[in-house]
C-alpha cells in the first residue's frame, strides 16, 4: 500500500483512506490541484422515466414525419365510467325545505313577538343553508361515487 504525505497536516496518510480525486476532468489550463469529490457540493440529478399512465387528455407523441406532436385522447373512448348518486343530498335538501315550511307555519301562528323573532332568525339561517346547498356544484361535490 502506498502512502502519500498530507500537505495540510504534514502526516502520512494511507492511499486507501484518502478521499477520491477526480482526475478525468481537464483543468482548462489552470494550475490548481483537482478538488476531491467529497469536498464538492452534492447536486440532485434528473433521471427521466417513461410514465405508465398519463393523466390528462393530451400527451406527447411522434408524428408520421418523425417530429414531435401533441396527441389528443378522447375521453369517451376510455372504458372507465363512474356513476354519482345524489339521493342522500336530495333527501337533505328536501328535509331543509320541510323545515322551512314548518318554521313559516310556526311564525304565522306564534302570538309571542319575541319567540316569533327567534323563529324568523332560525328561518333566515335555514334559507341561507338551503340556498348554499340547492345547486349543482354542491350536489356534485357531495354525491356518492360508485
Amino acid at each position: 500500500m502506498l502512502s502519500v504525505t498530507d500537505p495540510i497536516r504534514s502526516a502520512v496518510v494511507p492511499a486507501a483512506v484518502q478521499s477520491p480525486v477526480r482526475t478525468d476532468i481537464p483543468s482548462g489550463g489552470r494550475t490548481e490541484e483537482a478538488v476531491p469529490v467529497s469536498a464538492r457540493p452534492r447536486v440532485d440529478r434528473y433521471v427521466p422515466s417513461d410514465p405508465t399512465e398519463l393523466s390528462g387528455l393530451y400527451r406527447p407523441g411522434t408524428g408520421e414525419d418523425g417530429g414531435r406532436e401533441i396527441r389528443f385522447d378522447d375521453p369517451e373512448s376510455r372504458s372507465e365510467s363512474a356513476t354519482y348518486d345524489t339521493d342522500e343530498v336530495d333527501r337533505e335538501i328536501e328535509r331543509l325545505k320541510e323545515r322551512i315550511g314548518q318554521l313559516q307555519e310556526r311564525i304565522r301562528t306564534e302570538k309571542d313577538p319575541e319567540r316569533a323573532e327567534r323563529l324568523e332568525k332560525e328561518l333566515a339561517r335555514a334559507e341561507a343553508e338551503l340556498s348554499r346547498k340547492d345547486n349543482d356544484s354542491y350536489r356534485r361535490a357531495h354525491a356518492d361515487r360508485s
